[in-house]
């Protein structure tokens, strides 16, 4: 690490930049100190990760060295919060852009279907983390509606070390016939595209990039209220997705059976939902980043 700052600072000595974005990886992170004692660059912090994620024992470390910062952007207010009232007093939230993908540009040629039209199926999309993802809190939602609406299926694509676990957790609920896993796939818009629901029951995220496709290819979204918050930027509440507490296999039950019960609300949730792509545009964003840029030329 030291070899890595110093040759880091005898690049910066060189060419003198006027201002370094630190996207806080180890190194930007402890630049933050060196500049302060050596540099002359202003430095803007990008907190892009869910800060209280961290361990605890390295939490007062890194909001020292942020503050050390000349501004700070934060994707979401729970991440700004996290941080003092001066760190915060420097700072502002521009989240993600939206950034369309080709497979989700070649999905929306196609018609969107219809709730009634959709197949009977929920699906998960993410890394298999029983502690992040929490895909135990789905299955037990997943069993509970399937005592009303037993034809529905429960499809997850991703892999992770927690595989066999979840694999285990859907064995042991006795519907082992009715949860499927996928593992990674090539064109996971493609698999989710005629889906009923679309579920994130993540206890943290950042700004989650599933839970985006699914929105933008209009499939009707339910997401637990994830710190530090990215689900509740792409989210408003019953507009055009659910928002369902995280960790609460019960409500997120409710709420699924809420949209089965409710063509109407899903379809306007189909409506909805694409609108992200206006609202987080690229060239939004773009202009929220250089209007902080802007704040020291």
């Amino acid at each position: 690490m030291i070899k890595i700052l110093y040759a880091f600072h005898k690049y910066v000595k060189k060419d003198k930049p006027d201002i370094i974005i630190s996207f806080l990886d180890s190194v930007g992170l402890s630049y933050l100190f060196v500049n302060k004692l050596f540099g002359n660059s202003k430095m803007i912090v990008s907190e892009r990760t869910d800060p209280y994620s961290g361990k605890k024992i390295t939490a007062p470390l890194k909001k020292l060295l942020v503050s050390f910062a000349d501004y700070v952007v934060f994707q979401t207010d729970g991440s700004m919060k996290f941080y003092d009232k001066k760190t915060q007093n420097k700072s502002i939230i521009i989240p993600n852009p939206v950034i369309i993908s080709e497979d989700v540009k070649n999905l929306l040629q196609k018609a969107i279907p219809k709730f009634s039209d959709r197949e009977n199926r929920i699906v998960s999309v993410g890394r298999m983390s029983i502690k992040q993802k929490r895909q135990d809190v789905l299955i037990e939602a997943f069993k509970i509606v399937n005592e009303k609406y037993p034809d529905l299926t429960l499809h997850f694509y991703g892999d992770g070390k927690d595989l066999p676990q979840v694999k285990k957790i859907a064995q042991e609920s006795n519907l082992a016939d009715k949860i499927f896993f996928h593992g990674h796939v090539k064109n996971v818009c493609q698999e989710i595209f005629n889906a009923k629901i679309f579920v994130l029951s993540s206890d943290y995220e950042g700004i989650p990039n599933a839970l985006i496709e699914s929105m933008l290819l209009g499939v009707p979204s339910i997401s637990t209220d994830c710190r530090p918050g990215g689900a509740r930027i792409l989210i408003k509440d019953g507009v055009n997705g659910i928002i369902s507490p995280k960790g609460d296999s019960r409500i997120l039950s409710e709420n699924i059976i809420r949209l089965l019960e409710n063509n109407q609300l899903a379809d306007s949730f189909t409506m909805q939902s694409p609108k992200i792509s206006e609202t987080f545009s690229e060239a939004n964003i773009a202009q929220k980043w250089n209007d902080v840029l802007k704040l020291f030329s």
